[in-house]
C-alpha cells in the first residue's frame, strides 16, 4: 500500500511540477516571431482577464518571421497604436481565437489594422464560441484590410464565433482611405465564413477586390489586379453604421466587389447582410458576374432569397426541398395526372 501512495504522489508531483514548467503568458508589445498562448482559464488563471499595451505600442504578430498569438480561454485585451497579423516579406502570422475565449484589440493610437501586409501572410482563426472584437480608432488611418500591398495575402477563417470590428463614432474620418477592404494594392484576401458572424461596423465603405482613394475630395476607385474571395457557407457578414461619403452612389458607397472579384455561396445557412441595399443592388453584382453560387457564376437571383429587416438587405441561399419532398410532389402530379386523364 505504501507503494501505491508513493507512486499516487510522485505523480501527481510530476504533474504540478510539468504544469508550474509550462511559459505563461509573457507577450507584451512589439514584435511577436514567436508562439505564444493566452490561457486564462489554465495556467494563467492568476492573469486573467488581461489587460495590456498602450496607445503608443506598435504589435506585429510575425515580422519578417513566423509567430502566431493564440487565445486558448479567457478574457485579453490589448491596448496599441498599430496592429498587424503577418508583416512585411517572410512575415507570417496567425491569431487564434478558441471556443469560449475572448480577445479584445483596441487600437487607440494612430494606425489601422492590417491583416497580411507588405509581402507577408496572415490568418485569423475563430472557432465556434469565440470572440474577437477590433477596435481601430487611429488618429491618422481609419482603415482595416485584409491582404493588402503586393504579395500580402490576409486570410479569414470563421468557424462559429464572431469577428467584430468597429471605429469609434468619436474618431474624426480624416483618412483619404478611410475603408475596411480585403485584397488591395497588390493583395489578395480570402474571406472563409463556414459559420459565426463577421460584423463591420463604422461609417466607411467596405471594397472587396481594390480600395476607394481620395476621399476627403473626389472619390476614386482603385482595382486590384489579384482575385479575393469572400465565400459564404454557413456564416453572415453584415455591416452597419455606414453613411455616404461625397461623390458615392448609395449602393457603391457602401460595399463595393472589385473588377476580379467574387463573392461565393456555397450550400448553407450563410447571409449578406447590407445596410440600405435592395434586391436590385444583388442584382446588379449577378448581372456583373461577380456572384457564385458553389463556384460557378450566376446572372441572376433565382437561387436566391432577398428580405429586408431593420433597414438591412439580407441575401441568402433559397433552401434546397428535401429528396423526400421532391418525390410526395412527384407523386402527386403522378396521381392529378392519372385523375384528369380518367375523366377525360
Amino acid at each position: 500500500m505504501n507503494k501505491i501512495i508513493s507512486k499516487v504522489c510522485c505523480a501527481l508531483a510530476a504533474a504540478a511540477l510539468a504544469q508550474s514548467a509550462q511559459a505563461q503568458w509573457t507577450y507584451t508589445s512589439g514584435n511577436l516571431n514567436s508562439a505564444q498562448t493566452y490561457d486564462g482559464t489554465g495556467v494563467d488563471s492568476a492573469l486573467n482577464p488581461r489587460s495590456q499595451g498602450t496607445g503608443s505600442d506598435n504589435d506585429y504578430i510575425g515580422n519578417g518571421a513566423t509567430g502566431s498569438l493564440t487565445v486558448q480561454s479567457g478574457s485579453l485585451n490589448i491596448n496599441n497604436s498599430d496592429f498587424k497579423v503577418g508583416q512585411g516579406a517572410g512575415g507570417n502570422g496567425t491569431i487564434s481565437v478558441a471556443s469560449g475565449a475572448t480577445f479584445n484589440l483596441n487600437q487607440v493610437g494612430q494606425w489601422g489594422g492590417g491583416i497580411g501586409q507588405g509581402g507577408g501572410a496572415g490568418t485569423i482563426n475563430i472557432a465556434s464560441g469565440g470572440t474577437l472584437n477590433w477596435q481601430t480608432s487611429g488618429s491618422s488611418e481609419q482603415r482595416f484590410m485584409f491582404g493588402n500591398g503586393t504579395g500580402g495575402v490576409g486570410t479569414l477563417n470563421l468557424n462559429g464565433g464572431t469577428l467584430y470590428n468597429y471605429f469609434d463614432p468619436a474618431q474624426a474620418l480624416t483618412d483619404a482611405e478611410r475603408q475596411f477592404r480585403v485584397g488591395s494594392d497588390g493583395g489578395q484576401g480570402i474571406i472563409n465564413l463556414n459559420a459565426g458572424l463577421w460584423h463591420v461596423d463604422g461609417a466607411v465603405p467596405f471594397f472587396l477586390g481594390g480600395k476607394y482613394a481620395t476621399l476627403n475630395t473626389t472619390p476614386t476607385i482603385v482595382q486590384s489586379a489579384t482575385v479575393s474571395t469572400m465565400n459564404i457557407i454557413s456564416g453572415v457578414f453584415e455591416q452597419t453604421g455606414i453613411t455616404l461619403a461625397a461623390g458615392l452612389s448609395a449602393s457603391a458607397s457602401t460595399f463595393t466587389v472589385g473588377a476580379n472579384d467574387l463573392i461565393n455561396f456555397q450550400t448553407g445557412t450563410g447571409e449578406l447582410s447590407l445596410q440600405g441595399w435592395t434586391s436590385a443592388d444583388y442584382l446588379a453584382l449577378a448581372t456583373g458576374n461577380k456572384l457564385e453560387v458553389n463556384g460557378s457564376l450566376v446572372s441572376d437571383l433565382s437561387q436566391f432569397n432577398y428580405s429586408s429587416v431593420g433597414g438591412q438587405g439580407i441575401l441568402a441561399l433559397a433552401p434546397v426541398p428535401e429528396p423526400s419532398t421532391l418525390a410526395m410532389v412527384g407523386f402527386g402530379l403522378l396521381g392529378l395526372g392519372a385523375i384528369i386523364r380518367r375523366k377525360s
